[in-house]
């Protein structure tokens, strides 16, 4: 798992999404040589070709990231890979004719676009197909050895074994002091706790993951420090849980974790940041999207009496009122009897 931006992502995923975003690229460069009769250089680096190829790659990598061929991208029917791939280039053309609306200047040739995504396509799914059956069985899984057998391990175990494509495979578990703790079904027990060190030689994990129900009097902490100096990356289920599901489990959430996290809590610069960029996002998703607002604006137009837009109080961030607009759903008077 790699940390970036504060969210954990696979290796695999991150090298695929990498790998995915320099062939896309690198099939719209030599479209540019195939079609172009001038020298290709002068419309990359000079009339704007490169900046233009980049924002086609870009809209192509988000595409195949809201069809979920990030979270699932192992090949399971090539036919259905196929389908969402036309889909994912499809969106690149449309995105390219939404954005003839704004700017023309921003768009490709149309040979260049019609060559590149062609050959995107066809690059796109044979490469997937390769990755799958080589790249991923190169790399191998991450070995996981859970110790203790709580909810969070059991939703993470399940989760791993459903989803191979997160690259995880599941060692076994450690049992609990206690001989009547809850075992998980569908992982195999390899042991006690007293056994910890024996286990870890013999099965060789890549991650240890502790999600013990009764820590204060079971929890092998002189063991777990040896191995953690020794190298083996040793993680609370808590926190596995949070990078596996993108969510924290509140049920069990303890204070400590709020009170000592470094993660909690705005950062004043993050916030300006995100600010800033939200705004440039949404000026350009206004421009692009512009003709649609126009005729959503005349459809609520002559489609009822009262005004297009409806205004509304709301209370942002720290406590601040600020005035919300948007486009009328209802007639003008629908909260005159019950209120906002």
């Amino acid at each position: 798992m790699i940390r970036l931006l504060r969210e954990l992502i696979p290796a695999n995923v991150l090298t695929l999404l990498i790998s995915e975003f320099i062939l896309t690229t690198t099939c719209f460069l030599v479209a540019s040589y195939v079609v172009l009769e001038v020298d290709p250089s002068v419309f990359l680096f000079y009339d704007g070709g490169l900046q233009r190829i980049l924002l086609v790659v870009f809209t192509i990598v988000i595409a195949f990231y809201f069809h979920d061929l990030y979270s699932n991208f192992r090949v399971r029917s090539r036919i259905l890979l196929l389908q969402q791939g036309c889909q994912v280039i499809g969106i690149a053309f449309l995105a390219q004719a939404l954005l003839s609306y704004a700017n023309p200047d921003w768009i490709l040739p149309r040979w260049i676009m019609i060559f590149g995504g062609v050959l995107s396509l066809a690059i796109l799914v044979n490469w997937r197909i390769f990755y799958t059956a080589v790249v991923l069985q190169a790399m191998g899984e991450a070995r996981i050895l859970f110790l203790g057998g709580n909810r969070l391990v059991r939703e993470i175990a399940e989760h791993y074994s459903a989803h191979p494509e997160l690259g995880f495979g599941i060692v076994g578990y450690v049992g609990e002091g206690d001989p009547n703790d809850n075992t998980l079904e569908t992982v195999r027990e390899l042991g006690r706790i007293g056994d910890l060190r024996e286990i870890v030689r013999q099965t060789k994990p890549d991650r240890i993951v502790v999600g013990m129900q009764e820590r204060r009097k079971y929890l092998p902490v002189y063991e777990l420090l040896d191995l953690r100096l020794s190298g083996l990356p040793i993680e609370e289920a808590a926190l596995a849980y949070e990078g596996t599901f993108k969510r924290v489990s509140l049920n069990e959430l303890r204070p400590a974790q709020l009170i000592f996290s470094a993660e909690l809590g705005p950062r004043w610069g993050s916030v300006a940041l995100q600010h800033v960029y939200s705004m440039l996002i949404a000026l350009a998703g206004t421009i692009v999207l512009s003709p649609l607002l126009l005729l959503i604006a005349i459809a609520v137009k002559i489609s009822s009496t009262g005004p297009v837009l409806f205004r509304q109080e709301r209370v942002g961030m720290l406590g601040k009122p600020f005035v919300l607009y948007k486009f009328r759903s209802m007639s003008a008077d629908a909260e005159a009897q019950t209120g906002a």
